[in-house]
């Protein structure tokens, strides 16, 4: 094969990719998600527990870690020290 020859099998094989994405784009795209649409959240397992909120104390009852909910809908997880004071946090 020629580089001529190979530089024109390349170019058609990323065109032909490009068109691709494209006409399946087109042609498979769904509906926007349920959530996006505001429908209701799925409904609890039995035995799981739901909240917006966990926090774990220890026996004097310090708080020493929460796992949260945001109001932005972002997910925190905080540990704190004795004195309750926050010494790691994610994000």
């Amino acid at each position: 094969m020629t580089s001529r020859q190979f530089s024109t099998l390349a170019l058609l094989t990323v065109v032909a990719g490009f068109l691709g994405g494209a006409v399946s784009d087109r042609l498979l795209r769904g509906d926007p998600s349920a959530a996006a649409q505001g429908a209701p959240p799925p409904p609890a397992v039995p035995g799981e527990v739901t909240a917006t909120r966990f926090r774990r104390v220890d026996a004097e009852g310090w708080g020493r870690a929460a796992l949260e909910v945001d109001a932005d809908a972002g997910s925190r997880l905080r540990l704190y020290d004795a004195a309750g004071k926050p010494i790691w946090s994610v994000p």
